[in-house]
């Protein structure tokens, strides 16, 4: 029975010093606690920041692709924008020279001819402000 507390209290000292010495010399055995809650917090709070870290980068990619959207979006604004610039030069063009052929009739005043020139030049300067606009 004094071997077995003798015992008793090396497991004690053992589990509490990580190493177990009993009383016979010829065992020697190493204990390792199961659970420890310092190490488990630590890894607890390693996976949250990998977490974190994980929604971080979901959202960066979600903030690029939406960058990249609105700068397409714009280039087709723009491009639609460069369309309707040439429509109308096409039509200040044509009414240009509908005004001339009125003129040459005696249909139309000369100042309607100019007046149709000026919006026409206008245009043109438009069409090249916005593709101006675009190459920045």
């Amino acid at each position: 029975m004094g071997k077995e507390k003798g015992l008793i209290g090396g497991i004690k000292e053992g589990i509490s010093k990580g190493l177990q010495i009993l009383p016979n010399p010829n065992f020697i055995s190493v204990s390792e606690t199961i659970f420890d809650v310092y190490k488990m917090s630590k890894i607890d709070i390693e996976k949250s920041k990998i977490e974190i870290d994980r929604y971080k980068f979901e959202m960066e990619k979600q903030n690029l692709a939406n960058r990249v959207l609105t700068l397409y979006m714009n280039i087709l604004k723009s491009k639609n924008k460069l369309e309707v610039y040439r429509a109308y030069i096409d039509a200040k063009e044509k009414r240009v020279q509908l005004l001339d052929k009125k003129l040459s009739m005696r249909l139309s005043t000369k100042s309607e001819l100019l007046q149709g020139e000026v919006d026409y030049h206008f245009s043109l300067m438009d069409l090249k402000r916005e593709k101006k606009s675009i190459r920045v």
